[in-house]
């Protein structure tokens, strides 16, 4: 008898090949190929939750998001309408102002998918330093590029530091103040805008670190028959303050370290503010409180109309009431930051004032600490 069964005709009968031999393919790279469909499949899903909070621009070279507009045709272009300004303390109501704004159908603002947080300027340029949200590692990238061309500190770039940074602040006295540089930002910022729409008067742009910036933004963009405009917006300092404590980056600060950081720059702004031509500086609690009102003063302001048919965007009234109650809330359960506050209201109040803010507001009373 033969060592193997034989079949019909004799033959020895061949053992099955396994699948991944017949398909020429090892268990080893069968494997490897499953890690690397898992990996495209994270991938995946990691471009779709940037794509659904940037836009697709997100994915985009810098270098292809901007138009291509000659010197001539920037300043002729800036001369013929209003660029408007925004800036403020971060979490102090410049976005509720900005898409407030832009509702105005005689006002150019950025989309919501822009490629930048918060569809902030500052992110979609490379003319000046980032300041803000992120910019850590947006400046360390633009800056291995090789295409920012002004220089700081990245450790004091981020939310609630940024205005400690003495580089935070520009004036006209900048070398970035020039025409090239102008006509740079402008192609990279217009390729947002409906440059081309007749009906848009006003072009608007939106970063709190405008507050510091002012002076040098209405320097590069003063060109014959230019309208530069700012609105600066704030915020009750302790109130902005713990909106800040709701940003991961901001939680080691302390409430005096943020609110110093609120005192600096708004000390820095009224500084610059007797230095701009036009500008306004409102309270977001005025505006939260009367928000047709205060459209309507700006609209006038700006010398546009003020459309019956709008108000999409809610601006909700009672949004400092929250951040006071977690603070009330924290006096009566530590005496420690009671005593905080205490020295907090001794050394700032005095500075906080001349902003039309008293830090004793958020003393909540005579409070008796829980034991």
């Amino acid at each position: 008898m033969g060592a193997g069964r034989e079949g019909e005709g004799g033959k020895e009968r061949e053992k099955p090949k396994s699948d991944a031999m017949s398909s020429g393919i090892s268990p080893g790279a069968k494997k490897l190929l499953g890690v690397v469909a898992v990996i495209s499949g994270l991938s995946a899903v990691v471009i779709g939750m940037i794509v659904d909070r940037y836009g697709w621009v997100f994915l985009m070279d810098p270098l292809d998001k901007q138009n291509h507009f000659t010197q001539t045709e920037v300043d002729e272009l800036v001369g013929n309408h209003t660029l408007l300004f925004v800036g403020g303390p971060h979490r102090g109501g410049t976005t509720i102002l900005w898409k407030k704004l832009r509702e105005h159908p005689e006002i150019a603002g950025f989309g919501d998918k822009v490629g930048a947080d918060m569809s902030e300027g500052i992110f979609m340029q490379t003319v000046y330093p980032q300041f803000g949200i992120g910019a850590e590692i947006n400046a360390g990238r633009m800056q291995g590029r090789g295409t920012i061309k002004a220089n700081g500190d990245l450790d004091t770039r981020g939310l609630g530091r940024y205005m400690f940074n003495p580089d935070a602040h520009i004036t006209e006295d900048s070398n970035l103040v020039n025409a090239e540089n102008r006509m740079d930002l402008f192609n990279q910022w217009s390729y947002f805008w409906p440059v081309h729409d007749a009906s848009k008067r006003v072009f608007l742009e939106k970063s709190p670190p405008n507050m510091m910036i002012s002076r040098f933004l209405q320097a590069l963009f003063t060109v014959p028959g230019a309208d530069v405009r700012f609105i600066f917006i704030t915020r009750h300092p302790i109130a902005n303050a713990m909106a800040h404590h709701a940003w991961l980056a901001c939680r080691s600060q302390s409430i005096f370290e943020l609110v110093l950081h609120w005192v600096v720059g708004h000390e820095s702004l009224q500084e610059d503010l007797p230095k701009l031509a036009n500008a306004k500086f409102i309270r977001f609690e005025d505006f939260a409180a009367a928000p047709e009102e205060t459209m309507a003063e700006l609209h006038g302001w700006l010398g546009i109309g003020n459309p019956q048919l709008y108000g999409e965007v809610e601006v909700k009234p009672d949004t400092n009431d929250k951040y006071k109650a977690k603070y009330c809330a924290r006096l009566r359960a530590d005496q420690r930051f009671r005593a905080a506050h205490e020295r907090l209201v001794h050394k700032l109040g005095p500075r906080v004032k001349p902003f039309g803010y008293d830090l004793d507001e958020y003393d909540c009373g005579e409070l008796e600490l829980e034991q």
